[in-house]
């Protein structure tokens, strides 16, 4: 019989992003950061999602 996990609250965000010019890209690339996280200019919570 299979079982189940409790999920735990996961939160829904709306993110403004750049596109990514050359320079984002070496840092990233260069300083292991998450390129997603190097174009995010803004994040806002919208929603918290609970089981």
């Amino acid at each position: 019989m299979p079982t189940t996990t409790k999920l735990e609250a996961m939160a829904v965000y709306q993110c403004t992003m750049r596109l990514p010019d050359a320079k984002i890209m070496i840092d990233a690339l260069n300083d292991h950061e998450s390129l997603f996280r190097a174009c995010v200019v803004d994040r806002k919570l919208i929603a918290l999602v609970t089981d």
